[in-house]
C-alpha cells in the first residue's frame, strides 16, 4: 500500500509528537526523546503489513523472504548489504513464558524484560564488538527500547552494524532488526531510524 507524500509527512509529524517521553516505561532507566533523522521523504514509501502496522521504507529496499522465517515484514537491498525485518509476538505468549519460569514482573517493566531477553537471544548468535546502552523512548505513542551493536557473524568476513528496536503495541511486541556492513552504516543508520520512528500500530 503506497501513500502520498503529504500523508507520509503528516504520519511522521504524529510520530515525532509521540516521542515526548511523558509516559515512562519504568524506573530503571530514563526515557529519552528521539529526533527524526534528516532524510528525504521522496525516497520513502509507506508500507502497511496486514492489519497490524505501517511504517515508511526506503525505495531502495525490496521485499524478500530470505531474512527470517518468523517475520511478516522483510526488506533488503542485497547488493548494498542493507537488511531489515520485523517480528511480531503476542504479549500474552511472553507473559506465559515468564510465568512458566516463575519470573516476577510488573506491567510497566514488561517491555524492558522482553527487550533484554530478545537482545540476549540475538547476541547469542553474534560475536559482539560494541554495544550501546539499551535506551527507552516513546515512538508514535508506543513504548520502545533501542540498542545498536557492531558484531561479527560466523561465516561472514565483514563486521556488521545492527540497529534494533523493541516496540510495545496493544497486544503484541515488535522486534525491529536492521543491519548492514560496518563502515558504510552511517547513511543506513538514518534509514533504520526513519523506519523505526515511523512505526505505527493500526
Amino acid at each position: 500500500m503506497l501513500l502520498s507524500r503529504n500523508t507520509i509527512v503528516a504520519f511522521l509529524l504524529l510520530s515525532l509528537m509521540g516521542c515526548s517521553g511523558q509516559d515512562p516505561i519504568g524506573t530503571e532507566q530514563e526515557v529519552v526523546e528521539e529526533k527524526f533523522p534528516n532524510v528525504n521523504l521522496n525516497d520513502y514509501d509507506s508500507v502497511q503489513v496486514e492489519d497490524l502496522y505501517q511504517l515508511i521504507v526506503p525505495k531502495s529496499l525490496f521485499p524478500t523472504k530470505m531474512l527470517n522465517d518468523r517475520a511478516r515484514f522483510q526488506y533488503n537491498q542485497l547488493s548494498k548489504e542493507k537488511h531489515v525485518y520485523i517480528i511480531d509476538e503476542t504479549k500474552a505468549t511472553f507473559v506465559s513464558s515468564l510465568e512458566a519460569r516463575k519470573i516476577d514482573f510488573s506491567k510497566d517493566l514488561l517491555l524492558l524484560l522482553f527487550a533484554k531477553e530478545r537482545l540476549q537471544d540475538m547476541k547469542g548468535l553474534l560475536d559482539v564488538k560494541r554495544e550501546t546502552k539499551l535506551e527507552q523512548s516513546i515512538v508514535n505513542g508506543h513504548r520502545c527500547c533501542r540498542v545498536e551493536l557492531d558484531a561479527d557473524v560466523y561465516g561472514f568476513p565483514k563486521t556488521k552494524s545492527y540497529f534494533m528496536r523493541f516496540i510495545e503495541g496493544k497486544k503484541n511486541f515488535y522486534t525491529v532488526v536492521s543491519w548492514t556492513v560496518k563502515g558504510v552504516s552511517g547513511s543506513f543508520r538514518d534509514e533504520a531510524y526513519a523506519m523505526g520512528l515511523s512505526f505505527n500500530e493500526l
